[in-house]
């Protein structure tokens, strides 16, 4: 769906690299497709927490024009057997529309369905461990570059802060980060994800 997108492994591999370094981290699933790729929400949340997230928030899928257009189109040429369930549940997501404007609906929606993935999200958040905040975001670390046009590395001993300035215990790593996670993804949670962001206290962000 973004062919420049990272891939899903280099996103977990991000999520656990920053855990590992000490950056409280963040996971965004989005765009959350009703009828494709919904069903998926647990494992993706599951993969996120082995890798290290702490946190994690989503968003249904908004077609604005001329979005609306590109993914029928998609739909069709790509999954012609799903396109009706799919736009379906997404008008059934957006009170008979596929995209609402409205503030406070646009990015979770409206109905049923709506509720049904709010609370679908919630309970695999909490299963995983993800339903807490980042800690506040800690500036105290940052210092001037030393050179004009120099740049701060993100994980050189330069660049970083104390596991304390980060909000984490002194000596402590941060809970589930390991270097190594196992992937088991079917193709509709790479979609997610896919489509979706890594954030933490350093907000990368990986969308295409």
């Amino acid at each position: 769906m973004e062919p420049r997108a990272a891939r899903p492994d280099r996103r977990i591999e991000a999520i656990a690299a920053l855990a590992t370094a000490g950056v409280p981290v963040g996971v965004m699933v989005a765009p959350v497709i009703p009828g494709l790729n919904d069903s998926e929400v647990p494992r993706i949340l599951a993969a996120a927490a082995r890798a290290g997230a702490r946190s994690a928030g989503w968003v249904l899928l908004r077609l604005a024009k001329p979005i609306d257009d590109l993914f029928e189109g998609w739909l069709a040429e790509r999954l012609p057997e799903q396109r009706a369930r799919v736009l379906g549940r997404i008008r059934e997501s957006r009170g008979g529309r596929l995209t609402d404007t409205r503030f406070g609906r646009r990015m979770r929606g409206d109905g049923p369905y709506a509720d049904h993935l709010a609370a679908l999200f919630a309970v695999a958040a909490r299963k995983a461990g993800l339903d807490a905040k980042l800690p506040p975001l800690v500036t105290t670390a940052f210092r001037r570059p030393s050179a004009p046009d120099g740049q701060l590395g993100l994980f050189s001993a330069e660049g970083s802060g104390s596991t304390a300035q980060l909000g984490l215990p002194e000596g402590g790593d941060p809970p589930r980060a390991h270097r190594s996670v196992e992937h088991e993804l079917s193709p509709e949670a790479e979609d997610a994800i896919g489509c979706g962001n890594v954030c933490g206290n350093a907000r990368v962000n990986s969308d295409g």
